[in-house]
């Protein structure tokens, strides 16, 4: 029976009784209507995160009308197929689809180069939130260049030129280089390849993720290509020298593997710790490959794509050192009886989240019952999520209709899921910039090490270093450098999520410079400021659904309300029926000449 039935049963059902009955009447009313402000609307589903990774070779034209129409369409069908996050692609190949003041456009939205007269990056956020969708930067940081012809950038402007020419003596020091020494150009995916263990390129690309987070309200940035092309690599000369044993930049005398992946999570501890200075909202999130180390995958052969050892991501370590908050690693395979498998892969996953999240990467390439059963089996498997690779390959084959409609695993809207982390935080952030103190040029690989741990932060090409997860507390630190004086700063203040700048200047040293240098730590050095960018977003993921199920919520208060109304009548009616009992007895009793008698109870 439909709400609207039954409310005009119970109203007409009163309309004809009499008025002794009312308050029955009203208490039946009230029954019906709180059974039809719950029954017939289905509860929302459980939050999980359902992203959907729109790359750079789908939406750009070098029409403006055509590009935004294409945005439009992409957020629109996200939103009605009930997605909640889009993961869109603003930065490839060391240009961008967004102003930048360092960056060149990309070929894709401006071939000649030129300012194509709007912000793509601007117009597709506006677009995201207006459906509902949370909106991540996916950017790629490793890669300088891309070409499948392997020809280089037209634009003479471009990174390339200046740290990737492999042709170029003197501006090759990012590129990768193999075992050998030698440079190499494009290599895996037709990609051109930036070295991890080069600081001037660590600090280049956060200061590119920066610009998008500083000016755009982004709500969170995705990274991928965050990886080598492969174990040989880099043997450049910068990375050489700074992991021979005994050098600075290699404080716990790692070897080159695990050398390499520390330079990875280098980079992404003091990326975060930057947003967590400006937008600690911001989720940090990666895609790794699929499959991490092969030892946890019983009889799996040495030849799959391990990113542990073939390509050196050690994302497990990312999510155990809190350097990011959400991995979507993209476990392309299916449950069809082969090498390798998407359960057994997801669930080494989920084993070793670190308490952050982890939402499985699906591939559109398999069929929409086993995409579904994915979804399904992360539910099931405890993931907080997944994500699909990618838009149109999962629109043309049906999937929106197949993933919404009656039945489907997205059938019902859903949030993201909280991260308690960010929302209630119980650490803070330690951050700042080393510097010279004759000249205030960056010191490279000073050793930063906080009281009562072995861990050493390093300071960048920018200077930069970071501690994340720090107690509350005072700490004290201590900064040395290779012929500088050493300083340490006694009390250094840390509250739960605010981030504290502690910037240091070190002196070259002199021969009577042994002691250490003992300072107090300001409230500009070394106490929490929150920062003037570190709000919260205006606007929240699926504000926009009107069938978000909020009537039940008022009509169960109308309900109560009249529940209350219908017992303060019957009450009111009991009384007065009471009354009129005794003073029919009196009557009774005067007229007989016997005294009245309590009413029967």
């Amino acid at each position: 029976m439909r709400r609207t039935d039954q409310t005009a049963i119970s109203t007409a059902a009163c309309r004809f009784s009499s008025s002794r009955e009312l308050p029955f009447c009203i208490f039946a009313a009230a029954l019906i209507l709180l059974a039809a402000s719950v029954a017939p609307v289905p509860a929302a589903a459980p939050d999980e995160f359902r992203g959907m990774w729109v790359t750079r070779f789908e939406w750009p034209d070098p029409d403006p009308a055509k590009a935004m129409h294409t945005i439009d369409t992409i957020m629109s069908d996200l939103a009605a197929a009930h997605f909640n996050a889009v993961l869109f692609q603003v930065r490839g190949q060391a240009d961008t689809f967004y102003p930048s003041p360092e960056e060149p456009w990309s070929p894709m939205i401006a071939p000649d180069g030129q300012d194509p007269g709007w912000d793509p990056l601007a117009y597709a956020l506006q677009a995201a939130h207006a459906n509902g969708l949370a909106f991540h930067a996916y950017i790629n940081t490793h890669v300088a260049w891309q070409a499948s012809g392997q020809q280089p950038p037209a634009d003479p402007n471009h990174l390339y030129y200046r740290h990737c020419n492999a042709a170029d003596p003197d501006a090759r020091d990012w590129l990768i280089h193999n075992q050998g020494g030698e440079p190499v150009g494009f290599e895996s995916d037709n990609y051109v390849w930036l070295a991890p263990g080069v600081p001037a390129c660590q600090a280049y690309i956060r200061r590119q993720v920066m610009y998008v987070v500083n000016h755009y309200d982004v709500d969170g940035v995705h990274f991928d290509r965050i990886r080598t092309p492969g174990p040989h690599y880099s043997h450049d000369p910068i990375s050489s020298a700074r992991q021979a044993p005994g050098s600075e930049g290699n404080p716990h005398n790692l070897d080159f593997a695990d050398w390499t992946r520390d330079q990875f999570t280098r980079f992404l501890r003091d990326m975060t710790a930057e947003i967590l200075e400006v937008k600690p909202h911001v989720v940090v999130s990666v895609a790794p490959a699929g499959l991490y180390r092969q030892e946890r995958y019983p009889g799996y052969p040495d030849n799959f794509f391990y990113g542990f050892s073939k390509v050196y991501q050690d994302a497990q370590a990312w999510l155990a050192a809190g350097v990011v908050d959400l991995v979507i690693p993209q476990i392309y395979w299916a449950d069809d009886g082969r090498l390798p498998g998407f359960a057994d892969i997801l669930a080494d996953w989920v084993a070793h989240t670190a308490g952050r999240h982890i939402a499985a990467g699906q591939n559109r390439r398999w069929s929409l019952d086993q995409l579904a059963d994915q979804v399904r089996a992360a539910a099931t498997q405890g993931a907080a999520g997944v994500a699909m690779f990618h838009y149109s390959g999962f629109k043309q084959k049906g999937g929106f209709a197949h993933f919404a409609g009656s039945g489907g695993v997205y059938e019902q809207p859903a949030r993201p899921p909280a991260m308690t982390w960010k929302t209630h935080p119980v650490a803070g952030t330690i951050l700042g910039h080393i510097t010279a103190g004759e000249s205030g040029e960056p010191v490279i690989d000073a050793h930063v090490i906080r009281d009562g741990h072995d861990d050493v932060a390093l300071s960048s090409g920018d200077g930069l270093f970071s501690f994340l997860d720090v107690p509350p507390g005072t700490h004290a630190l201590t900064f040395s450098k290779q012929g500088r004086q050493p300083v340490t700063l006694a009390s250094v203040t840390v509250a739960a999520g605010q981030a504290t700048r502690v910037d240091v200047a070190l002196d070259a040293a002199t021969e009577q410079d042994d002691a250490t240098h003992i300072e107090q730590a300001s409230i500009a050095d070394g106490q929490p400021d929150a920062p003037p960018l570190a709000q919260p977003p205006t606007w929240r993921p699926m504000d926009r659904d009107p069938d978000r199920p909020e009537r039940p919520r008022i009509l169960l208060g109308i309900g109560i309300v009249l529940v209350i109304l219908a017992v303060g009548a019957a009450i009111a009616r009991i009384v007065a029926t009471r009354k009129e009992l005794a003073e029919r007895r009196k009557r009774d009793a005067e007229r007989d000449g016997k005294p009245p008698q309590p009413p029967v109870t």
